[in-house]
């Protein structure tokens, strides 16, 4: 898990979002878009990367918050010389989507009143 706060003192930080997190933002060929997380922030987006994990990225005045989120799974090393069975799938991105969502929106009330 990351998370980011990115200032801007005296840039408007919508449109580099929008161009970086939006709908229109590049994601290196693949067929998945941001979707828009409605009642977060200014604007907020919300991508599942293949491989990559999560990431909730929120514009809110002047700042940028991201969020991101990433699991992988490993093995303990056997005793014996079997050869491993396939390793699990790991949890679906979407399982964590609510949870990231709950818990951006308390980490920007709290950043607000410290």
């Amino acid at each position: 898990m990351e998370l980011t706060v990115e200032l801007y003192k005296e840039t408007d930080p919508r449109s580099q979002f929008e161009a970086r997190e939006g709908p229109s933002a590049l994601t290196d060929g693949e067929e998945k878009r941001p979707e828009l997380v409605p009642n977060l922030g200014d604007r907020a987006y919300l991508l599942a990367e293949d491989g990559e994990g999560t990431r909730l990225s929120v514009l809110d005045g002047a700042a940028v918050l991201t969020l991101t989120v990433s699991a992988s799974m490993t093995r303990a090393e056997s005793e014996s010389d079997e050869e491993p069975d396939e390793l699990p799938d790991g949890p679906a991105p979407e399982s964590f989507h609510a949870d990231m969502i709950s818990d951006m929106r308390d980490v920007m009330e709290r950043l607000k009143t410290a």
